[in-house]
């Protein structure tokens, strides 16, 4: 009869154990205790999330293109020599408006480039120029390292205006559109915290009458903000285009160039 307590304790015993153990709660499957983590494998906040998505960006820019221009315009088989310095293209611009936009991930891009110019100009022969010109620039880009990208677009333009020969000759620029493809690159070279240097070159033509064109824009940009920066550099852009022949000849065989200024706000 001794044994009955020594069972009854060894029962008593087991019970309690198995209480304990029932109101113990058992974790989820895959459960790691908080102090296992390691602090620095938490992303901080804003930081690419663990699928490293490649989200868009957006850039305005606004900018100043102090233009200089040379080259030959020839309307009704009349060649006419333009021969501007920036100065000279400040005084007789009637008017002009420049604007970028461009949306980038780190694989690819797309942008658009618009200039508008208004001017009155002196040719070297004595005429007298008078003439409105829209670009557009349509344009998507490749990254093919951190650095670089290729660029292919198309480069359009409208000329409108009227050339005077004599005080009682006035041949008239029937709006001309024309348009070419184009090919090239851009390379963004940082060297040092906030300073980039930038520079891009492309060529393109054999469209809509468009004989060449080409564009070189080289540059240093200061990224004085988190969303903001300005840019100086210059910029050369060149048209050939002609139609017609002999009496009926039209052409614009012009290079724009000089100084720009621009702020670009990133969204």
């Amino acid at each position: 009869m001794k044994t009955m307590p020594i069972a009854l304790a060894a029962f008593a015993t087991a019970l309690a154990a198995a209480a304990t153990a029932a109101s113990t709660p058992t974790p989820p499957a895959g459960y790691a205790p908080a102090a296992t983590v390691p602090v620095a494998s938490v992303p901080p906040p804003g930081s690419l999330s663990a699928s490293g998505a490649d989200l868009p960006r957006t850039d305005v820019s606004i900018y100043w293109f102090g233009t200089a221009m040379d080259g030959d315009i020839t309307v009704r088989g009349q060649q006419s020599h333009v021969a501007l310095s920036t100065d000279d293209v400040l005084d007789k611009m009637e008017f002009g408006a420049m604007a970028r936009v461009r949306i980038s991930t780190d694989t690819a891009s797309l942008g658009l480039d618009f200039i508008y110019l208004g001017l009155g100009a002196d040719a070297t022969n004595g005429a007298q120029i008078d003439i409105d010109q829209w670009i557009l620039e349509p344009m998507v880009g490749y990254r093919l390292a951190p650095w670089f990208e290729v660029l292919g677009g198309v480069r359009t333009s409208w000329l409108s205006g009227d050339v005077r020969y004599a005080p009682t000759v006035t041949h008239a620029v029937q709006t001309r559109a024309f348009a070419a493809p184009f090919v090239g690159g851009h390379a963004t070279l940082q060297f040092a915290r906030h300073f980039d240097f930038d520079v891009r070159a492309d060529v393109g033509g054999g469209g809509f009458g468009v004989d060449l064109t080409w564009q070189v824009e080289a540059g240093l940009r200061w990224r004085f903000g988190r969303t903001t920066s300005a840019q100086i550099s210059y910029r050369a852009l060149n048209f050939d285009y002609s139609d017609g022949a002999d009496a009926s000849l039209f052409r614009y065989n012009v290079t724009i160039q000089g100084p720009q200024l621009a702020f670009t706000k990133r969204f």
